[in-house]
């Protein structure tokens, strides 16, 4: 293992083949394995990049994790104490980027870790949750200040606001995506008692929608966009989501109960999601819906698909990383 630590500079700027007549034995799954982190790191997020590269939020540990195709384990840790980390994602430039507690922060392609705190006299950077890389090159944030936005941020550190309009300034913004239609897309979870969840749209000018869930539990979470053109997002109330661009909406409750948590396009065609059960969920665009045990896993989180058709899931109980491969 390789551990790193980092200065952030705050304001300036982290399966055998088978021949014969007989017929050919089913497919059957890797068996998962698991890459383990340092005690009590509590993994949340992660996200693995085009050249397969894992990267992960270290929520406890504050730091976020780089596992790369060789195996190798590198840990960035962020200066100070209580930072939140929440969320990770990369940009096409290959550099990872993260949120935290008054916090965005981006460590190089050659591992120099840098960042911008909302703080006197540096920019606004607000309440940071969920991040994606945007169609337009920037990286995109869920940002719940008040009143709430979804804010845009350059390799320069040049923020700007688009304000969410809400009728009592607050809402919970756990996921975002960059959605077919060159617009940002994103769960949202109002405070206020009874009011219904929602999935907004937020176009690169600022033009918002509001695409209202049926009932104030269904508890929207992670967003992704699918092989289809559409957005999938997990509800805590435990289904999946979809909603097209014109705002079409489908609910897939999980067989037998459960939760999923949260969910990615996979490299087969079909979305992946972590569950509590712990087993991770294949839903197709049809709305087919099968279960796969993670054996040993304790409470998965976060998941990211791999280039190589492998899936790569958080353990926060079990302070792990989880590579699980499909059947082929």
């Amino acid at each position: 293992m390789v551990r790193a630590s980092i200065v952030l500079v705050v304001g300036a700027l982290l399966i055998g083949c088978t021949t014969g007549t007989g017929p050919s034995p089913a497919p059957t799954a890797d068996r998962p394995t698991a890459v383990r982190l340092p005690e009590g790191a509590f993994p949340r997020f992660l996200t693995v990049s085009a050249d397969g590269v894992v990267w992960c939020v270290e929520n406890s540990g504050e730091s976020i994790a780089r596992l790369d195709r060789n195996g190798d384990l590198d840990h960035f840790r962020v200066p100070g104490e209580s930072n939140g980390l929440a969320d990770v994602t990369t940009d096409p430039g290959g550099a990872a980027w993260f949120t935290g507690l008054l916090l965005v922060g981006r460590i190089s392609p050659d591992g120099d870790l840098g960042g911008w705190r909302d703080e006197k006299g540096g920019p606004r950077v607000g309440l940071p949750n969920a991040l994606t890389a945007g169609p337009d090159g920037a990286i995109w944030y869920t940002n719940e200040k008040t009143p709430p936005a979804i804010s845009r941020i350059t390799a320069a550190g040049t923020i700007t606001d688009h304000e969410i309009p809400t009728t009592d300034g607050l809402l919970d913004l756990p996921g975002i995506t960059a959605g077919p239609d060159h617009a940002l897309w994103f769960t949202e979870n109002s405070t206020a008692p009874g009011a219904a969840q929602a999935v907004g749209r937020m176009a690169v000018d600022g033009a918002y929608t509001r695409f209202p869930l049926s009932g104030s539990g269904s508890g929207p979470h992670r967003i992704t966009t699918g092989p289809d053109g559409a957005l999938w997002f997990t509800l805590l109330s435990g289904a999946i989501g979809r909603i097209a661009v014109d705002g079409a909406l489908s609910e897939f409750p999980l067989p037998g109960g459960g939760r999923p948590f949260d969910i990615t396009a996979g490299y087969d065609g079909a979305l992946w999601f972590s569950t509590d059960r712990p087993a991770i969920g294949r839903i197709t665009t049809n709305g087919e819906i099968t279960l796969h045990p993670v054996e040993g896993a304790k409470r998965l989180t976060g998941i990211g698909a791999a280039p190589d058709g492998a899936l790569w899931v958080a353990d926060g109980e079990a302070d792990a990383l989880w590579r699980y491969t499909p059947a082929r």
